[in-house]
């Protein structure tokens, strides 16, 4: 084994571990939403009633653990990620098992739309696939037709082939047997039937002391038994784990274990008590390296192509500069000689007049050349067709157009150098704002090689959080429904026998829940949950001062809907008599409640708020806009604080006042 190699996948019997672990947690938690970060990892966000939320990962061809950190989600979902959406939303996890010992972890969900299976194949590049209670394949992360087995869409789903005897049900004989009609080493024909994973065969052969490089033609019985003995000793201790990451240094991650072994003497180690912890840990670490790892490259990408283009642009600056002077020169050179050219020219032109033929021309000026005349002497060469005579002045050859008056020639010249000056200019600004580019992106590999070290906890919410909710004057949870979906959410896995639900007699009206605990609350409580419910129904958008709400037992409460009726996602038929509270007022109240580094914006009932923090302002239903609103809000309550606090509420988001507002308008008086 090469102890260097840092592990990134989980071996049969890991997952035996994990799958355990897994089926006890997630049992009867419900799928709340699934995001497909990259393209081999799912994240499934979970709840149950009355318990924390859970982030559950899934890395095809690797691992699948529960997170307590940030994972960044994609805005849009893929075709993948909307298809499970579509059947696995809202769905219940009855059992999570591993099949036959394989690199496989099952997911049975119970779902509105039927039992669904979603399998997780962690050997090789992996895959992900939605099966039906029909064993079809209804959507799969990679199709593909192999010999044994087809992944396609609307397939019988096939579990692949064995690929070796099962552990956990091997006899001796059939062992001993198996190795028997074997070949080559024993350390590779244990790997291979057993499936236990190879740190794992060579602890066995440790713990028997064998050599690695033993043969199975030379393995006795006797020898035999002892290895089937130490693989059961390997599974008792699977059976009672003391999970923990190996470091190579104590920086370093190595392996992550469900148990300690003998092998790994004198790493560090560092234990957890679950193996999922230790999975997390280990594999976030992994996750966080790699996006790191990526950001700099991408950065090393673009920062190398825009090194690229500086020199292109530091090139064509030179070139440009060159010409430029180049061009100045000959203009310079031209005034300098002026003269003597323009005799030269005046008697080409005269020679032309005369009728004489270019060809008779251009051999009297090489006569006289020879003789050393000036000016002929500066004579190169004479295009007829172009009317263009070469002359050669200070070791420099100079077109001229005898067309144009030796000044004309200059000028063009001249002009030229001009035009190129422009497009130096504008090279130079380019160079700029490249220089600029390649600062940002060195400074952005600085900050993600600084920042990007440890991955974020995600500070753990409590079920109630994700709805509306307040704690009333007597220390009641009082929890209110955002829409339809968690309306019905809340009635069906958050309300217990012994609850009050209140609703109002208007459409648009929340169901909210005082969570009693089997007490029972006062006429206060049950005034400040009215006020709660009516304030968040139509009756805050239709601008109505006041609204009768009623309440009533979780029992009265069904979904079955009379004859002929029929009832949507989030409404209840109800049964028996209703408790009216009437004339409820409709006005919230919002505060501010500060401790150490921690702000929280609360609101409800101003008699259940006030009990918590005295920073009060009320707010009432109107015609503003939420942002309006919120930025009012945030400005009085700052003003409500001690001054050395305002900071810290002037820094809140206005996302969390707006978030807060009914129906997105109210009115709060302007100071």
């Amino acid at each position: 084994m090469n102890q260097l190699k840092q592990k990134t996948s989980l071996t049969s019997l890991e997952i035996s571990v994990l799958c355990k672990e897994l089926d006890q947690k997630l049992e009867n938690y419900y799928i709340e939403n699934i995001y497909h970060p990259d393209f081999s990892t799912l994240l499934l966000r979970l709840n149950k009633p009355a318990q924390p939320e859970i982030q559950l990962i899934i890395e095809a061809g690797k691992t699948v653990y529960i997170t307590r950190y940030t994972v960044k989600k994609p805005v849009k979902p893929s075709i993948f990620c909307s298809t499970l959406r579509k059947y696995l939303l809202n769905g219940r996890i009855k059992k999570v098992e591993q099949p036959n010992f394989e690199r496989i972890i099952i997911f049975h969900i119970l779902t509105s739309k039927g039992n669904f299976r979603l399998i997780i194949e962690l050997f090789s590049k992996g895959n992900i696939l939605l099966v039906d209670e029909e064993e079809k394949i209804v959507q799969a992360l990679t199709y593909k037709k192999m010999r044994d087995r087809l992944i396609l869409r609307s397939e019988k789903f096939k579990l692949p082939p064995p690929t070796g005897l099962n552990p956990e049900k091997l006899s001796f004989e059939e062992f001993f047997s198996q190795i028997k009609e074997s070949k080559g080493e024993l350390v590779r024909v244990l790997t291979r039937i057993l499936g236990v994973g190879g740190i794992y065969t060579e602890e066995i052969l440790k713990i028997v002391g064998v050599e690695k490089s033993l043969t199975c033609e030379k393995l006795t019985e006797f020898l035999a038994k002892k290895i089937y003995d130490a693989l059961k000793e390997i599974f008792r201790r699977r059976d009672n784990p003391q999970p923990c990451i190996v470091y190579l240094n104590h920086e370093k991650p190595l392996d992550v274990l469900p148990f300690p072994l003998s092998i790994y003497n004198g790493k560090h180690l560092e234990y957890y008590l679950t193996y999922n912890e230790a999975l997390d840990e280990y594999f976030t670490r992994l996750r966080f390296e790699k996006e790191k790892m990526e950001e700099e490259k991408r950065f090393g990408i673009q920062l190398e192509e825009q090194k690229r283009i500086l020199k292109e642009q530091e090139n064509m600056l030179e070139k440009l500069e060159e010409e430029e002077r180049k061009n100045r020169f000959l203009g310079d050179l031209i005034y300098r000689f002026s003269g003597e050219i323009q005799t030269l020219i005046n008697y080409i032109l005269e020679e032309v007049n005369h009728g004489k033929s270019w060809e008779e021309i251009e051999k009297k000026v090489l006569e006289r050349k020879l003789k050393e005349e000036t000016p002929f002497i500066f004579f190169k060469s004479l295009d007829p067709k172009n009317k263009i005579l070469k002359v050669f002045v200070e070791d420099t050859e100079l077109p001229l157009n005898l067309n144009k008056t030796i000044y004309q020639n200059a000028s063009t010249y001249y002009d030229e150098a001009k035009k190129i000056r422009e497009k130096i200019s504008k090279i130079k600004k380019l160079l700029e704002e490249t220089s600029r580019k390649i600062q940002t992106l060195e400074s952005k590999m600085e900050i993600v090689k600084v920042t990007h070290e440890k991955p974020k906890k995600i500070p753990e919410k409590k079920w109630f959080e994700k709805y509306r909710f307040f704690q009333s004057s007597e220390g009641f949870l009082v929890v209110s429904g955002k829409d339809a979906h968690s309306n019905e959410a809340l009635i069906k896995r958050y309300t217990e026998p012994w609850d009050i639900v209140f609703h109002a007699d208007l459409i648009g009206a929340p169901f909210t829940v005082i969570k009693t605990q089997g007490k029972t609350p006062n006429q206060k409580t049950l005034e400040e949950a009215a006020q709660f419910t009516v304030c968040y129904s139509r009756a805050w958008k239709d601008e109505f001062s006041s609204m009768d709400a009623y309440y009533i037992k979780p029992e009265q409460l069904s979904k079955s809907a009379p004859s002929g009726q029929y009832l949507g996602r989030g409404a209840f038929f109800i049964v028996g008599s209703k408790n009216y509270i009437k004339n409820v007022p409709l006005k919230l109240a919002v505060g501010v409640k500060i401790n150490g580094e921690k702000v929280e914006i609360l609101i409800g009932p101003k008699s259940a708020i006030e009990k918590i923090t005295s920073y009060i302002v009320e707010i009432f239903p109107g015609k503003d806009k939420a942002k309006d609103v919120a930025f009012r809000l945030r400005a009085a309550l700052a003003n409500l604080v001690p001054k050395n606090l305002r900071e810290k509420i002037l820094k809140i988001p206005l996302e969390k006042f707006v978030s807060l507002i009914p129906y997105g308008k109210a009115y709060f008086p302007r100071k």
